[in-house]
């Protein structure tokens, strides 16, 4: 097939995305999870104590001023917006708190040189750094998540915002409408509850984008601690002491906890009061506990390879214990918590969980000194989830939105993720397919009923194809959660895009729409334009197809087809007329040629007897008498070239047998004898 170049919306639609989008998104990158909350009108001033305050204090004038019986509806969303400005200014407390100490984690982290005791370190001092970032790991993935959850709560406060205030206003156009009916009265009070949730919809976007400002430090204080506390781990581990004063204190205290305990379960058995179960397992703990410590001990301070081989299978097996205890402990726990009353129990049994917590911990770190590992921070897993989560939601472009709260305009700005991007990609892939299959069914439906033309085929089912197509896209924006003005980016790209990119293809579009209206041509019909000769096959909406009779396929942009001179063999009717010249001999019998030639026509199955074949003696050439052949034959069952080359053997034959000579190129050479010939002999020029 050859392709006529020609420009494509979509490649400067694609364009326009890469070079506006990616720098958006590299800008975000940089900005990290800072984002939009300087930026967004719902967290600036809107957002203030002093604005919360006044709000606080108009809704509960709005209160005293409803009737108790009357509007209950309203009276409850009033409720709940007073309860959600109190939480708005409860949120804005703790974003205060988290700001101080996200700043002192920061200035701790800077001012820190290095660690106050000297070298070298216990290993209880190294086991609670450890614990200590595996903990504060575990919190920065657990404000990662929150941080997470609250974004999708804003997302999904922003589209209630959005659609109350849509409800709001048809409900007021239907107020205005019906004034004087009962149907208007309700349509009033209608408006005003959209109204109210309106604005706690919008105190509830304005609290999260507070939460999630105060989340966001209390995540840079978790990292800054975190940073600190890998800083003092990292050079505790360059010199570490297990000694045994350290193992005989470390006995001792286990031994003094062992005798409380031991004590209290006594005290149970002989008063029936108290926890036995909780007791007793706590003194099997320290049991275990101290075992523990001594078989470190030995590893650590044996190079054995035996010993350091018994130690580690006994802390694989005092591992596997203490989960089945966490287990135990996870249900009792759960059980004490239904039961209610007893709080003690409870509180033993959540201290108990605490420390098999930090004993499988202390297992972990030695099985990894032992077996010559890392000591693991967290899993592998969860870092990887991570990070991809932090890519799905990287925020690429910022969109602006308007809303109307309480009279007042107000900016608010709805963050464009990758995530999202993708979702309406996927929805969009699968819409395009799930189209193509429906457009088909489409076709053959139509085909089925008769009487439609291909054109007319073409265009219902691109047209089926096209309005899916944005309709899918409007689908895809509102269930990715992307507003429309975040396209607003690409206005002034796209105007240079139409003026220069689109002229063509828009040309050429409105061009095929006039095609398929007005009908010059037709599928099927033979064409002749802008020196291609062939058949029409498709007639697109920018550009149709010809096919030549030699099989080769031209795309023609339908601009060409109505701007240039365009031929078409069989506009109103299918029957074309062609022809054949031939040259005889001079002395051939005209009036026998021309005969010859009628019913070598006459004789063709493809040529039509109506118009009759026609010969005409065309002229007296230099070398030949020409004769023209005219014929009609039907062009929608056969093509002009094989039938002229059918006719050209016949004719042949039939001069043959008839005994008429085709002419042939002839000169005759006449020499002047009245006088002498002149002869001369030349000695030709050597050469060197």
């Amino acid at each position: 097939m050859i392709l006529i170049p020609s420009h494509s919306l979509s490649l400067w639609v694609l364009v326009v995305a890469c070079t506006t989008i990616l720098p958006c998104g590299l800008l975000a990158a940089q900005d990290g999870e800072e984002g939009q909350d300087g930026l967004d009108g719902l967290n600036g001033e809107f957002s203030t104590r002093e604005s919360i305050g006044a709000r606080l204090k108009q809704v509960r004038v709005e209160l005293k001023q409803l009737e108790p019986k009357s509007q209950p509806e309203l009276r409850k969303l009033l409720i709940e917006l007073e309860s959600t400005c109190l939480q708005h200014l409860n949120d804005i407390a703790y974003t205060e708190e988290k700001l101080e100490e996200s700043k002192e984690a920061g200035e701790a982290l800077q001012a820190w040189k290095g660690l106050s005791q000297l070298p070298p370190y216990f290993i209880t001092f190294v086991d609670n750094l450890r614990m200590t970032r595996v903990q504060l790991e575990a919190k920065k993935d657990a404000i990662g998540a929150m941080i997470r959850i609250f974004t999708k709560g804003i997302e999904e406060a922003r589209d209630q915002l959005a659609g109350h205030q849509q409800t709001e206003r048809r409900l007021d156009e239907t107020a205005d409408s019906d004034a004087d009916s009962e149907e208007g009265d309700d349509s009033t009070n209608a408006a005003a509850r959209q109204a109210v949730a309106s604005r706690i919809a919008a105190e509830r976007v304005s609290r999260f984008l507070a939460r999630q400002t105060g989340q966001r430090a209390e995540l840079a204080t978790t990292r800054s601690r975190l940073d600190l506390t890998s800083a003092q781990l990292e050079e505790a581990e360059k010199d570490i002491a297990f000694t045994r004063e350290e193992l005989i204190g470390i006995q001792k205290q286990i031994a003094d906890r062992r005798a409380e305990s031991v004590k209290a379960l006594h005290t149970a058995i002989s008063t029936s009061t108290g926890d036995h179960d909780v007791e007793g397992w706590m003194i099997t703990f320290l049991d275990l506990e101290k075992e523990f410590w001594i078989q470190r001990f030995k590893a650590l301070s044996s190079d054995s390879p035996k010993v350091k081989e018994d130690a580690l299978r006994e802390f694989l097996e005092q591992q596997s214990l203490v989960e089945e205890w966490g287990a135990v402990g996870k249900i009792r726990a759960s059980e004490a918590e239904s039961e209610g009353g007893d709080q003690s129990r409870f509180g033993a049994i959540q201290d108990a969980r605490e420390k098999l917590a930090n004993q499988k911990l202390r297992l972990e770190f030695a099985i990894a000194e032992v077996g010559g590992t890392q000591v693991k921070s967290f899993n592998g897993v969860d870092r990887i989830i991570n990070v991809t989560s932090s890519i799905w939601n990287m925020e690429l472009y910022l969109a602006e939105e308007d809303a109307f709260i309480d009279g007042k305009k107000v900016t608010s700005y709805r963050a464009v993720t990758l995530g999202k991007l993708l979702r309406l990609t996927m929805i969009l892939v699968v819409g395009c397919f799930l189209l193509r299959f429906l457009s088909g069914r489409l076709r053959k439906a139509l085909q089925k009923r008769g009487r439609t033309t291909e054109a007319a085929l073409d265009l219902a089912s691109r047209a089926f194809f096209g309005m899916g197509l944005f309709l899918i896209l409007i689908y895809g924006l509102h269930t990715a959660h992307i507003p429309f003005t975040a396209f607003a980016f690409l206005g002034g790209a796209l105007a240079i895009g139409v003026g220069f990119g689109t002229q063509t293809l828009l040309k050429n579009l409105i061009s095929g729409i006039i095609l398929i209206f007005e009908r010059p041509f037709k599928v099927g019909d033979v064409l002749e334009a802008d020196g291609v000769l062939g058949r029409i096959r498709r007639i697109g909406i920018r550009a149709s197809i010809v096919q030549h009779f030699d099989g080769i396929e031209t795309l023609i942009p339908n601009s060409c087809l109505l701007e240039n001179q365009v031929t078409n063999w069989s506009f109103s009717d299918s029957h074309i007329r062609h022809s054949i010249n031939i040259g005889v001999a001079y002395g051939s019998p005209a009036r026998d040629v021309a005969n010859k030639l009628l019913e070598v026509a006459d004789e063709h199955g493809l040529v039509l007897s109506h118009p009759k074949p026609e010969v005409r003696f065309e002229d007296f050439g230099d070398n030949a008498l020409i004769f023209q052949l005219l014929f009609w034959f039907d062009g929608s069952k056969t093509q002009p070239f094989p039938l002229a080359s059918d006719l050209r053997f016949m004719i042949d034959k039939a001069f043959s047998d008839a005994g008429i000579v085709i002419a042939y190129p002839q000169r005759d050479i006449h020499l002047d004898t009245s006088s002498p010939l002149k002869v001369e002999f030349s000695r030709g020029r050597s050469r060197e």
